[in-house]
């Protein structure tokens, strides 16, 4: 990716913050953008993607070639690919919760039935994918992670609020694991 040698050129010059905003310029919205669908893949197909990403995190924070970049990703403040698709799955899942998506996703995930059932502890069911190419999609990974969310996220009151507390919630489950 011609971006990551633009940084390290001048990384000499600028200051970590000033490498993470071209970092955030020049390569993130590539790894950002439809994100939710083409990671829908196998992780090997995403190996080469997330070296790239990892070398553009090591040249930010002046790191050697093979240090380790899980403590970088987390002082940076900067989410790794798989992250970026948990926060869009998040992000659908809310949107589908509040119904601020199109009609055509009224009924696009099953609902088990509870004895008091409100929004804020409304649970799906999560399909039986026969293929890896089920488990991978939306229709699996959306109920799957929307369930496990702590409810304290899930009854956030505005977007912004919302996208906050997820993305905190999976940057610290991350490092702790």
């Amino acid at each position: 990716m011609k971006s990551i040698g633009i940084i390290k050129r001048i990384s000499h010059l600028l200051s970590p913050q000033i490498l993470k905003n071209l970092y955030y310029a020049l390569i993130h919205p590539y790894l950002n953008y439809c994100n939710l669908i083409w990671t829908s893949t196998y992780p090997t197909h995403l190996d080469k993607l997330q070296i790239l990403q990892k070398k553009a995190i090591r040249v930010i924070t002046n790191s050697s070639y093979n240090s380790h970049t899980k403590t970088l990703f987390h002082n940076l403040n900067v989410l790794t690919i798989n992250q970026i698709r948990q926060v869009q799955t998040y992000d659908f899942m809310f949107r589908y919760e509040r119904n601020l998506l199109p009609s055509a996703f009224n009924s696009f995930f099953p609902t088990a039935l509870l004895t008091t059932q409100t929004r804020s502890n409304r649970t799906y069911i999560c399909p039986y994918p026969r293929t890896n190419t089920r488990k991978f999609s939306i229709g699996y990974q959306g109920p799957l992670l929307w369930n496990n969310l702590p409810n304290s996220i899930k009854t956030a009151t505005g977007f912004s609020q919302y996208k906050c507390l997820t993305r905190a919630f999976i940057q610290q489950k991350e490092y702790v694991s």
